[in-house]
């Protein structure tokens, strides 16, 4: 690791998701594969395990293939083989306690048109830069910790 990686590392925060361990995974779904790559690494340096995949077909293969370890999906909106949002319900109707970043270029109004809004849906505008993406994962995964009713 090099020093802006140490220095960076100090700085985010290790999550756990969905527990008190950092064991569930963190499932990236991006189609640019420098975005799905540089977002992967500011994740990996922050702590969190990582799982990639370039488009829905790909994200539900790895989903299915890892029941229960996947705790937080972040796709992006427009996929090439479909839309991250649809993606996310079917990922959340597997396992409902599934949190969801989705991410776009587009404005929040254009991206979420259509979308009913949900406590397990957020939405993070690219492009973010890490201490943001890193911020947004950390406050879910706080409020993933906090007991019922608050």
């Amino acid at each position: 690791m090099n020093t802006s990686e140490s220095s960076f590392a100090s700085q985010c925060p290790i999550g756990s998701i969905g527990g008190t361990e950092p064991t569930a995974a963190i499932l990236l779904v991006e189609d640019e594969g420098l975005v799905r790559e540089s977002a992967a690494e500011i994740l990996r340096v922050a702590g969190y395990r990582v799982r990639k995949a370039a488009g829905v077909v790909e994200a539900l293969n790895i989903f299915m293939a890892l029941p229960g370890e996947v705790g937080l999906l972040i796709t992006d909106v427009v996929l090439p083989d479909g839309r991250g949002t649809e993606l996310a319900g079917k990922l959340r109707a597997m396992s409902g306690s599934l949190r969801t970043i989705l991410i776009s270029g587009y404005p929040l109004q254009t991206a979420m048109a259509g979308v009913r809004r949900e406590r397990e849906l957020e939405y993070l505008a690219k492009p973010f830069s890490a201490q943001g993406l890193t911020r947004k994962v950390s406050e879910i995964l706080a409020r993933n910790r906090e007991p019922s009713g608050q």
